[in-house]
């Protein structure tokens, strides 16, 4: 097979396997798509392997595409990498290179990555100083965007101990709330026991 594709037919490639509801075929047009060099489709194909998407899983293979992929320098590789090296998933665990990668990604603005980061300095991982001022940071930069939920719940609680910013109940209610509102668990709860 030839892995030399037009830009055109790469990118109807790539939006077909968005399209499908066919995970078989899905991965197989990602993976056509990523055979080309392409770290969005390798990015892809990476995910299918770690989740089992139309091919069975395999975490070495995840790994090895996620690496093709943050090679190029792909935000959402280079997170998923990291969370590797972070767990030690397939690859011997790494904190430095875990928290290289999440920091790579996270000035790109993945906010998957710029959540992991506020994890690691509110709780001292990786090899960091527990640093809330810098947890509070990267927990906001992560809350701007309306779908990280978790960052919503974490931005919450800075504000209601006052961890990097001054405590102020009323920010900290409004973004635990805007978690709960998206569904994440801990914040439903977390609201039932304070009785709001």
């Amino acid at each position: 097979m030839s892995n030399k594709i037009e830009n055109q037919e790469l990118y109807d490639i790539l939006l077909l396997a968005e399209e499908t509801e066919n995970l078989t075929e899905k991965f197989n047009l990602y993976y056509k798509a990523a055979d080309t060099g392409n770290a969005e489709a390798q990015y892809r194909v990476g995910c299918c392997y770690r989740h089992g998407e139309g091919v069975l899983e395999n975490e070495k293979k995840a790994f090895e595409w996620f690496g093709k992929s943050a090679a190029q320098g792909l935000a959402s590789a280079q997170s998923a990498l990291g969370f590797c090296y972070y767990y030690g998933e397939v690859v011997e665990q790494d904190y430095d290179e875990a928290f290289r990668l999440f920091s790579e990604s996270a000035e790109k603005g993945n906010t998957f990555a710029q959540f992991r980061l506020g994890l690691c300095y509110e709780n001292g991982d990786c090899g960091l100083e527990q640093n809330y001022d810098e947890a509070f940071q990267w927990y906001r930069k992560a809350a701007e965007t309306d779908y990280n939920s978790k960052a919503h719940y974490r931005l919450g609680l800075c504000y209601a101990n006052g961890y990097g910013v001054e405590q102020n109940q009323e920010e900290a209610l409004k973004w635990i709330r805007k978690s709960a509102e998206s569904g994440y668990k801990i914040a439903i709860n977390y609201l039932s026991e304070i009785s709001v």
